[in-house]
């Protein structure tokens, strides 16, 4: 049932509560009636932001929920909107583009939205959203850009987030997301997923070898977090896309030493401004060939937590004796499978290789000690 609002709609017709739509520029929606309300069947797309020179204020009224026919609804940039996001949006199934970004918009993002199937682009980023992210959204199989960033979530980003088969773009940032990165969303790659931000949140846990899985991304954001641990050194095999391959993020987290080479190896620059850091323009030697100037991407770490590794020490016990020996050698036989960790202090002789010359190095090190 309608809520009215002042306006006398037709038969058919809805009244949204943001006064008569005749009022606002033509080209906001293909619905507007003479009555100033909505086409219930005629009302296939309605958005507000910069370009429209419209703007909104007040709330989303549950009313929109019986505009079945929207395939878009945009209420950025521009707009004032507060107050929830109405359950009655889960009524759209035809919706295929629901951006809400940049408003003043509170409460949960409702369990209905698991209902838009359809739904190729959520964009509620920079609002005050809270609570869980819906269980229903890691099963909207169509989805291609979700944009939940810079709102007050809260939970845990669970392994169902693999059934976002479609995923392009996936900004989670600055929110208060906790526990740790699901394995799954390093594979995600492979089937469409070229960026992803989580910066700016209570994340734990470490990097995965399945890093590797990565091998073509345009960029991801770890910064700001409370990740731990050591970096893969195959980070340095992931092979960064196009205009984006400068942009991956780790600062400020707990990440523990020795770093991946290719993350701390800054180009030599001529600094012309005297300020101590590359500005754009200056020039550099672009050692790698690939046109980008590289900095280091480690950025500050907390390492107060941090175990002071020895080489050598396979089983990270705090000494060298014969059990690092044997697990060194089942590790290169391909019995075991190490941990990065495991990679790292098996090689004695620190050629970036895992071989039987690191294990001769280890036995004559118990020999002689």
């Amino acid at each position: 049932m309608s809520v009215g609002y002042g306006l006398e709609c037709e038969e058919g017709e809805v009244d949204l509560g943001w006064g008569d739509c005749n009022d606002f520029n033509s080209n906001h929606t293909d619905g507007c009636m003479s009555s100033g309300c909505y086409s219930i069947e005629g009302t296939t797309f309605i958005f507000f932001y910069e370009s429209t020179g419209n703007l909104l204020q007040g709330e989303i009224s549950p009313n929109i929920g019986e505009l079945v026919n929207l395939t878009l609804v945009r209420l950025d940039d521009i707009n004032q909107l507060t107050g929830v996001i109405p359950s009655e949006i889960g009524n759209l199934t035809n919706l295929q583009y629901l951006t809400l970004e940049n408003n003043q918009l509170t409460g949960v993002i409702p369990l209905e939205v698991g209902n838009l199937t359809n739904l190729e682009y959520l964009k509620l980023t920079n609002n005050q959203v809270s609570g869980d992210i819906p269980s229903g959204i890691w099963n909207l199989t169509n989805l291609r850009y979700l944009y939940l960033g810079g709102n007050q979530l809260t939970g845990e980003i669970p392994s169902e987030i693999e059934n976002l088969t479609s995923l392009v773009d996936l900004k989670l940032g600055n929110n208060q997301l906790t526990g740790e990165i699901p394995i799954e969303l390093w594979s995600m790659n492979q089937n469409s997923l070229n960026f992803f931000d989580l910066s700016n949140n209570q994340l734990t846990g470490g990097i995965p070898d399945e890093i590797e899985n990565s091998i073509f991304i345009f960029s991801f954001y770890l910064n700001d977090n409370q990740l731990s641990g050591i970096i893969p050194e195959n980070t340095c095999q992931i092979n960064f896309i196009g205009p984006y391959s400068d942009q991956f993020k780790f600062e400020n987290n707990n990440f523990c030493p020795p770093y991946p080479e290719c993350l701390v190896n800054q180009e030599p620059f001529t600094d012309e401004n005297e300020n101590g850091i590359w500005d754009e323009g200056e020039p550099f030697v672009d050692t790698n060939n690939n046109g980008i100037y590289e900095q280091n991407y480690v950025g500050n770490q907390d390492i107060s937590e941090c175990i002071d590794y020895q080489l050598g020490d396979v089983n990270i016990d705090g000494q060298i004796d014969n059990i690092d020996i044997v697990l060194g050698v089942n590790i290169i036989l391909g019995i075991i499978e190490p941990s990065n960790e495991q990679i790292e202090l098996i090689d004695y002789n620190q050629d970036n290789e895992n071989n039987i010359f690191d294990i001769l190095k280890i036995v004559d090190y118990v020999l002689n000690n």
